[in-house]
C-alpha cells in the first residue's frame, strides 16, 4: 500500500531516542522500556518531522519522548516514549 512499515518507524523512534540521550548524557545507552502509540500511516515518500525531547534522568536512567508528524499539515504519526540506562563497556560481569 506503499505505507512505512510499523517495525521502521519502531526502529526510527529508537534509534532517535537513543542518539538525544547520548548527545545530553555522553554515555551509551539501553533500552529498557519501550512504548509507540500510532495514530495515521506514513506514505513511503512523504516528509516528515521528527522532534526528540529529553524528558529527564534519574541515577543511570533517562527517559525520552520522540514525536513523528506529518510536515504537510502536521498529522501525527506516531508517539515513542522510552526509558534507557546508561551502559558501561568496562564493567565486567561477575557471573
Amino acid at each position: 500500500m506503499g505505507n512505512w512499515r510499523v517495525g521502521a518507524i519502531a526502529t526510527l523512534i529508537d534509534i532517535i531516542g537513543s542518539s538525544v540521550i547520548v548527545a545530553t548524557v555522553g554515555n551509551i545507552t539501553v533500552s529498557v522500556d519501550f512504548s509507540i502509540s500510532y495514530f495515521s500511516p506514513a506514505k513511503i515518500n512523504e516528509e516528515i518531522e521528527i522532534e526528540a525531547k529529553v524528558l529527564g534522568h534519574k541515577g543511570t536512567l533517562s527517559s525520552n519522548t520522540v514525536v513523528i508528524r506529518k510536515k504537510e499539515n502536521g498529522e501525527l504519526i506516531a508517539v515513542g516514549k522510552q526509558w534507557m540506562s546508561a551502559f558501561d563497556l568496562k564493567h565486567k560481569s561477575k557471573l
